[in-house]
């Protein structure tokens, strides 16, 4: 119906330039604002409200609750995980709503949302970008890190290295394992899996060194806000505050800022909504992952 076009043309435009506020809040903040993620939460069920209403077809309006609801569940695990920090799991749950069914403009397009006979709701072609393109876009900004802070980068790969001496042999061990299976039964993917046993250990060495030479920042009390994460424990009067994922509370914030305390060092995340905005105008017109079979088929 034309009223569930205009609905899902208003809500694309409305997601769109949100994620553009917040790839920019994030990107000088490392954070995004709450009144971004449940405003479009609102907006989203709002909108889909209305033209349930004109439409008088409920549908359209309880598939934005259960997909937020489901979304809730998801994004949650990208959370504890510690895939996501607070922010993006809130905007994961918004996009939910406002892409709660799959767009009419891109319906069947090119075959976005097909894979064989299977339709793939728009929210799981999002998520497929989503990963595809985080996960390069994850090592390009690491790499750049690293390049640029590339002496506290060497001298904390070093350390690192050696702390993880025996955990580089138990890899080492089960690399050789697989690597002997492999040739013994000719089976590519234990080959696969050898290869991966021998540079995981070095990945994670990677990604430990950039985060503690190339994400650590000094600030004053007063610039803190909630959520940020301590680099290291601090002692604020009486109270030891540690690092944690959920980041530093409010009550935290204030203990910090009584005591007195001159800098404090904090750790920042690289910043994702921009994945988030990409992955989202490429979910419009394609979807990476049947490329790739195509590609590679």
């Amino acid at each position: 119906m034309e009223i569930f076009l205009l609905a899902d043309i208003i809500l694309a435009s409305i997601a769109a330039a949100w994620l553009v506020a917040a790839t920019i809040q994030d990107i000088r903040k490392r954070e995004v604002a709450n009144w971004l993620n449940f405003s479009l939460i609102a907006i989203a069920l709002a909108a889909r409200a209305i033209a349930s209403v004109i439409s008088w077809q409920a549908s359209y309006f309880i598939y934005g609750v259960a997909a937020a609801a489901l979304f809730f569940g998801i994004a949650n695990v990208f959370y504890y995980a510690r895939i996501f920090a607070g922010g993006d799991a809130k905007l994961l749950i918004a996009l939910a709503a406002a892409f709660a069914t799959t767009p009419q403009f891109i319906a069947n397009k090119a075959g976005i949302t097909m894979l064989g006979n299977i339709n793939i709701p728009f929210m799981g072609v999002f998520l497929l970008n989503m990963l595809f393109i985080g996960s390069i876009y994850g090592i390009v900004w690491s790499v750049a890190l690293a390049i640029r802070h590339f002496k506290g980068f060497k001298r904390e790969f070093k350390i690192i290295s050696r702390k993880m001496k025996q955990k580089k042999i138990l890899f080492l061990v089960l690399f050789v394992l697989f690597a002997i299976a492999a040739l013994s039964s000719r089976e590519a993917i234990l080959a696969v899996i050898s290869a991966m046993f021998l540079f995981f250990p070095y990945l994670l060495i990677f990604v430990k060194a950039v985060e503690n030479s190339c994400m650590i920042k000094d600030v004053k009390p007063n610039e803190l806000t909630e959520g940020d994460w301590l680099f290291k424990p601090i002692k604020a009067g009486r109270a030891v505050i540690m690092p944690k994922w959920e980041g530093l509370n409010n009550k935290e914030i204030a203990l910090i800022k009584r005591a007195k305390i001159k800098n404090i060092r904090i750790k920042q995340g690289l910043p994702f909504v921009p994945v988030f905005l990409i992955a989202l105008l490429i979910s419009f017109f394609a979807n990476l992952l049947i490329f790739l079979v195509g590609l590679f088929g």
